[in-house]
């Protein structure tokens, strides 16, 4: 099976050739069916190789396969192949970024149905790109090509977030999403030259990630800078601090783009791709703690940021920086398989609310301020259910898929303070926990606002979204269910398959005692019911009321902190300043006016030679005559030296 591999990159770039090419020519039933059936095939693939290695493993055979295709740099003793590679780390993204990537697929036929048919080509064309870059992404065996999956994940976001090309808004959001993660694609970069200076080599096999780290020293500098700009390239992907403020405008494409974004393709690759450099961060001790105060003040700042937004698409948005945040968080003490699994289950339950938006925003005809919806539980009762369901999951209540990942997380950051007995490590915990309070607030405030209470504007013809877009969201209602599951503390096969490609933290608590292990998960998950007993009491046993509000902390949490005002005008205005001042002094006087300067001197020039060609003989002899008496006086001057 895994020899089908190249596959996985083959079917959507098909889907997107065809697609863009004669997709307009194309009838809606022809296109749906090729931009679902591409990731449908491609989801079978990635199917087949998650149980081939899940096999080998168990029969203690290959744990990993690289595919190398041809060679694609040769420069002395530099050699940069082009190769797949399928391990376990892999396997399981793929089958995340296919399998959630087609329900939102399947989801798209309904949403976007009202598009034009060129639009309509356009989108799945798009959206099929998107998916052929972020497996390329995940399943390179090289640096070299993860960057290119890299960037080409950036430009696929900047194609469907500016997807309403007519809106200045939506053209906006594309453009400060594609310029954020340019930034992290030079760290990407510059990180790669430092890897070939020291190893010679991009491969993940091989000298870069050898078994024990043996080409690595603990804390050395060029390891540590190489670590750094691994993060500077995540944080802009994964929005975390401070490369975080692409990501709530990025809701201003449509909401299946927010649900692939978010759920499936693009944030998760920050997280992808510190797993997969986990031996560099092993080796890398500052910037592991720089990891670690990142994930856990992305994951507290986004929380507060989403407790009083009015836009239901942005309070996910927030979220989903959020939990990006309780990843980096379990990565930073090395649970590296802990975060993966609730990149996972995140995949299940965020997909789902976003479905779920896009249903409540459908259904209103484009509406997604949150105070003029309300009393919405009756009309919309599929959507309502998705939305308790994820919203459950999200705040990490038992016995939901957000529970068990969660908990793996906080279980392992409190196990590595209790064995370290580091103060930092009990703060990072302490601020997970404050965290998952304001998640189960949050979102239930959003529940309540939008389903509970009164109808506070009047839309006509509300009612459930049609089967392309219901079934979708009811096969992820299940996974966010029970797809935690497969990751308890009693029987954690998630952790078990993960082991051979990263690091592992089994014992959730280092071998401590199981009463403390229960207390802990009893702790989490009581600060999480908190928060939705509080959302029930401030919002779903009252009408919600929306009033002028000057308090200055409601200010300050509504408006994310004015971060993205404050970068505006300490960032992009004077870069912008620069840019123009450089145009002005460079382009324009220097290089433009140079150039202008000499074609002025020369037409000068000819302008005057030309008056000398009058046409007259005796002009002609008369300069003859004058040029003669030149030369001789010269002459004589010469001689009589």
């Amino acid at each position: 099976m895994l020899t089908l591999t190249p596959l996985l990159l083959v079917f959507p770039l098909a889907g997107f050739v065809i697609l863009g090419l004669f997709g307009r020519l194309l009838p809606r039933v022809v296109v749906s069916t090729i931009g679902c059936g591409v990731i449908f095939l491609a989801f079978l693939v990635a199917l087949g190789n998650f149980f081939a290695l899940g096999s080998a493993t168990s029969a203690g055979q290959m744990v990993s396969n690289e595919q190398i295709q041809w060679n694609w740099v040769t420069a002395g003793g530099l050699q940069i192949p082009f190769g797949l590679l399928v391990d376990h780390l892999s396997a399981i993204m793929m089958l995340v970024v296919t399998g959630v990537g087609l329900l939102i697929h399947v989801y798209s036929i309904g949403y976007m149905s009202e598009e034009r048919p060129v639009a309509f080509a356009r989108f799945f064309s798009f959206m099929n790109l998107f998916i052929f870059m972020m497996s390329l992404l995940v399943l390179a065996n090289t640096f070299l090509f993860l960057l290119v999956g890299w960037a080409g994940v950036g430009l696929a976001s900047f194609l469907l977030i500016g997807f309403w090309y007519t809106r200045p808004s939506a053209v906006a959001a594309a453009q400060k999403a594609f310029v954020i993660n340019v930034i992290g694609d030079f760290g990407l970069m510059l990180a790669i030259f430092l890897m070939v200076g020291k190893f010679n080599t991009l491969n993940y096999s091989g000298t870069i990630f050898p078994h024990n780290g043996a080409a690595f020293s603990a804390g050395e500098m060029t390891t540590t800078a190489i670590a750094l700009l691994l993060l500077v390239a995540a944080a802009a992907k994964s929005a975390q601090l401070p490369l975080h403020v692409w990501l709530p405008d990025a809701m201003e494409g449509p909401t299946p783009v927010s649900a692939l974004i978010h759920a499936a393709t693009m944030v998760t690759a920050g997280v992808y791709l510190v797993a997969r450099s986990h031996v560099i961060f092993e080796n890398a001790p500052i910037a592991t703690i720089v990891l670690a105060v990142m994930g856990g003040a992305s994951a507290f700042y986004a929380a507060t940021s989403a407790l009083f937004q009015y836009d239901i698409k942005r309070v996910l948005a927030y979220s989903t920086m959020s939990q990006l945040g309780y990843m980096f968080m379990g990565e930073s003490v090395g649970a590296d398989s802990a975060a993966i699994f609730h990149l996972m289950t995140h995949a299940f339950f965020k997909a789902l609310l976003f479905m779920a938006a896009g249903g409540v925003i459908h259904a209103l005809h484009g509406e997604q301020d949150m105070r003029k919806m309300g009393g919405l539980r009756s009309r919309l009762p599929i959507t309502y259910w998705s939305f308790i369901v994820g919203g459950l999951a999200l705040a990490g209540i038992i016995p939901f898929a957000g529970f068990w990942s969660k908990d793996a997380i906080l279980s392992a950051i409190l196990a590595q303070a209790q064995t370290q007995q580091s103060v930092g490590l009990y703060v990072l915990w302490l601020v997970g926990l404050v965290t998952a309070f304001l998640t189960g607030l949050y979102i239930f405030r959003l529940i309540f606002t939008v389903f509970h209470g009164e109808p506070r504007a009047r839309f006509d013809h509300v009612h459930e979204v049609g089967t392309p877009m219901t079934a979708p969201m009811v096969i992820l209602l299940v996974l966010a269910t029970v797809g935690g599951f497969i990751g308890t503390p009693f029987a954690d096969a998630f952790s078990a398959y993960l082991k051979p490609a990263t690091t592992v933290f089994q014992d959730h608590l280092g071998g401590q005692s199981f009463a403390t292990e229960i207390a802990a998960i009893l702790v989490a998950l009581a600060v999480g019911l908190a928060g939705i007993a509080l959302a029930w009491r401030r919002y779903g046993r009252q009408p919600a009321l929306f009033t002028t509000n000057t308090n200055p902390v409601y200010l300050l949490l509504a408006h994310a902190y004015y971060l993205d005002p404050l970068f505006n005008a300490a960032i992009a205005q004077p870069v912008l300043m620069l840019g123009r001042g450089l145009n002005t002094v460079i382009e324009r006087w220097t290089l433009d006016g140079g150039s202008l300067g000499v074609a002025h001197v020369v037409n000068w020039l000819s302008r005057s030679l030309r008056r000398t060609e009058t046409g007259y003989a005796r002009n002609y002899a008369l300069a003859i005559a004058f040029g003669a008496i030149v030369i001789v006086g010269a002459y004589i001057v010469a001689m009589s030296r």
